[in-house]
């Protein structure tokens, strides 16, 4: 992980959702940001 910025703002999303605050599909883009690599959402059949 390179980008500093980006895994400090997935660090705050996590800790934000640690202490009940919500997080949904805008946040993903931060989260795969810092882990560099892309995030699939699935259906519950496991279907994109």
């Amino acid at each position: 992980m390179k980008d500093k910025a980006a895994v400090a703002k997935a660090n705050s999303i996590i800790n934000g959702v640690k202490t009940d605050d919500e997080a949904g599909l805008p946040h993903l883009g931060a989260l795969s940001e810092a882990v560099e690599r892309p995030i699939r959402i699935l259906d519950e059949n496991g279907d994109l």
